[in-house]
């Protein structure tokens, strides 16, 4: 083997000796994300997780709104409900839906979300009725009533309902509803807000929520979950199970009424009350025949 041949070699296995310890660098998944952008890892780890996703241009578009039915997609995709669960929600709101015209890739988001109290019937309705389900609406959900249902998703309503006053961080907190404070608070605590807000110090309630926030708050939501799981609903028990309870307890009622007559009772007595019922029921004849004849 020539010396040429070996110095050859040895820088071949030089090279490939640096390349392998120098660290690798994934190219973005999306052109209008770069990898300096805040929400960069966010975005990249949602979508590997294939909780998000992008346009059929293959952009992102980081800066566009969340409508109401994609924000119930997204939110929904932190459930965890099984098949059985699903067509349950589906024979319990697939005439709702039918009926409020909620197309057709965000049904199942919506079924998940009414079945697992995300949402209420009520709010569909009147998301409806304000023409926010609509396709091709250029209104939006408002930050509070994503956070609201973020913590509904998060199985935060008890925690949240559980907590003392408390005192939220934001400047704008005293024209914020009280009663969600709480919802804010325990998503605070869980990471998925933001206790400086927009970074001013606002929560900014009535603005509308960009793709890129979302993808973060559904990143930390989804980090929550892994450590702290929502326990499983039973399914409330069918109607008429709850009618033969109702029919067994009258039953039992009845069961346990004691007779007119009872074998205490003197022969006298007895004697007494018969012929007081034999009258009374002959009393009641006439009565009949009288007012119906």
């Amino acid at each position: 083997m020539n010396k040429k041949f070996k110095s050859g070699l040895s820088l071949i296995l030089i090279l490939f000796i640096l390349s392998s310890s120098i660290p690798s660098f994934a190219a973005p998944t999306f052109p209008d994300v770069k990898a300096t952008h805040w929400a960069y890892d966010y975005i990249e780890k949602m979508v590997k997780l294939k909780m998000i996703t992008g346009y059929d241009d293959g952009k992102f578009r980081p800066n566009d709104t969340v409508n109401y039915l994609e924000n119930l997609q997204l939110i929904s995709r932190l459930l965890d409900l099984s098949q059985e669960e699903l067509n349950a929600g589906k024979m319990a709101y697939g005439s709702v839906l039918t009926e409020l015209k909620i197309v057709n890739w965000a049904q199942d988001a919506v079924i998940k979300s009414l079945y697992r109290g995300v949402i209420s019937e009520k709010e569909l309705r009147e998301a409806q009725s304000k023409g926010l389900t609509t396709t091709g609406t250029k209104l939006r959900p408002n930050r509070l009533t994503i956070s609201i249902y973020l913590a509904k998703a998060m199985g935060l309503e008890d925690l949240a309902n559980s907590k003392p006053v408390i005192s939220l961080p934001y400047k704008e907190a005293a024209k914020i509803d009280g009663k969600y404070h709480k919802y804010l608070a325990v998503l605070i605590d869980a990471k998925v807000l933001d206790p400086k807000g927009t970074g001013e110090g606002y929560f900014e309630p009535s603005a509308s929520v960009k793709r890129d926030a979302m993808a973060k708050m559904l990143s930390t939501a989804y980090d929550y979950l892994q450590k702290n799981p929502v326990k499983p609903v039973e399914p409330e028990k069918p109607k008429e199970e709850a009618s033969e309870a109702v029919t067994e307890s009258i039953k039992e009622e009845e069961n346990t009424k004691k007779p007119i007559i009872d074998d205490g009772m003197t022969s006298h007595d007895k004697e007494t009350l018969i012929q007081f019922m034999v009258s009374a029921d002959k009393n009641l004849r006439i009565r009949d025949e009288v007012l119906f004849k």
